[in-house]
């Protein structure tokens, strides 16, 4: 398997996981973003 393809298969799961969820962030294809919150606070991603 190329490297490229396992990066794909990488993406691919990483979109699933975090599918749905406000906090998560896509910057680029290369880049993503996950906020985190201090403990005690609720949750809000926008």
């Amino acid at each position: 398997m190329a490297a490229n393809e396992d990066q794909e298969m990488e993406l691919e799961a990483l979109r699933s996981i975090y599918e749905g969820d406000g906090c998560f962030r896509e910057l680029s294809p290369v880049s993503f973003q996950y906020r985190v919150r201090q403990r005690g606070t609720a949750r809000l991603c926008p």
